[in-house]
């Protein structure tokens, strides 16, 4: 197989006895608990910020209206840059 650019196909998947699964799927607007990522070996890459992101997001266990408060900012600091 030719694997020139390095990289591996990793599936990420929120549990489903997660205790804030609900609570995630509606913050991202979806129902599917899983992404699929083609990690690369260079941290510089789009792609590897945002599995980093989701796999964070994966195993957040803390205080779930933090998420909402997060989320709101991101939307405000994009709304700001346009």
């Amino acid at each position: 197989m030719n694997n020139d650019a390095n990289e591996v196909l990793v599936p990420m998947v929120i549990p489903e006895d997660d205790p804030g699964l609900d609570i995630k799927l509606k913050l991202m607007n979806e129902q599917k608990r899983f992404q699929k990522f083609r990690v690369r070996d260079n941290l510089e890459e789009k792609i590897m910020e945002e599995f980093i992101s989701f796999t964070r997001y994966v195993v957040f266990d803390g205080d779930m209206s933090q998420l909402f408060i997060w989320k709101e900012e991101a939307l405000a600091e994009a709304r700001l840059r346009k």
